[in-house]
């Protein structure tokens, strides 16, 4: 017969593999993905300013700086027991410039705080703070044009481009050499927006792929996807 206390421990473990299971279909079956970067609608601008006719853009070699409204972040497929989930995290946290002249742009560098990445998880930042990214040691991404980034014509309010930028990122420690296609477009004449992601395999700037004990693990390469959001210094 059974006695009390092994009641208990049964009932114990039951109302675990329920928190358990209810936890997994929980993680399994939600949308947390933040959705990709977009440009802004000039029409929108329009509307924000009072303005109701697209204005010049600036002529002559300026420098533009990141402002207020720039995001960059990472994007990663995760598997729970082969159940699939995407993961996003998210940081305002970017700074950098770029010289626009005409129709080229040069001497470009951003730079986003790894530590201010977040997702919809306080236990994956941690862990992906912590354990895989190490922003004690590596507190910074950074990219770097390694050469003028020629565009088809001289930027127009409205009118997006799209562009592979070469340059170099650092991260991890580690420095690679990538290509980003980036999409551009001026939404008014003092505004200038960038959008773009790139696939970064983590094996190439020495960075583990998330894996806890074999129960959550994530994809060998991830997305790396920003939107930044510039204006003349």
């Amino acid at each position: 017969m059974m006695n009390k206390s092994m009641k208990v421990t049964l009932a114990a473990i039951g109302v675990a593999v329920l928190v358990a299971a209810v936890g997994v279909i929980w993680w399994a079956t939600k949308d947390s993905a933040e959705p990709e970067f977009e440009l802004s609608s000039t029409a929108t601008t329009a509307r924000t300013t009072g303005t109701t006719a697209a204005p010049d853009a600036p002529a002559g070699a300026a420098t533009w700086k990141v402002g207020a409204g720039s995001e960059a972040g990472y994007r990663i497929d995760e598997k729970l027991r082969g159940l699939s989930n995407t993961a996003t995290a998210r940081t305002e946290d970017v700074s950098g410039q770029l010289t626009l002249d005409g129709a080229s742009v040069s001497d470009a560098e951003f730079v986003v705080k790894l530590e201010t990445l977040t997702s919809d998880d306080d236990m994956r930042d941690r862990r992906v703070s912590d354990d895989y990214l190490q922003t004690a040691e590596f507190p910074e991404a950074t990219f770097t044009l390694t050469g003028p980034l020629e565009l088809s014509g001289a930027p127009e309010v409205g009118t997006p481009v799209t562009v592979d930028a070469k340059g170099s990122l650092e991260l991890h420690g580690v420095t690679n050499d990538i290509t980003v296609p980036v999409e551009a477009q001026l939404t008014a004449a003092d505004t200038l927006e960038l959008i773009g992601s790139t696939t970064v395999a983590l094996a190439d700037y020495e960075i583990e792929a998330p894996d806890i004990a074999g129960i959550v693990t994530s994809a060998p390469e991830g997305k790396l996807e920003f939107k930044l959001v510039l204006t003349p210094a």
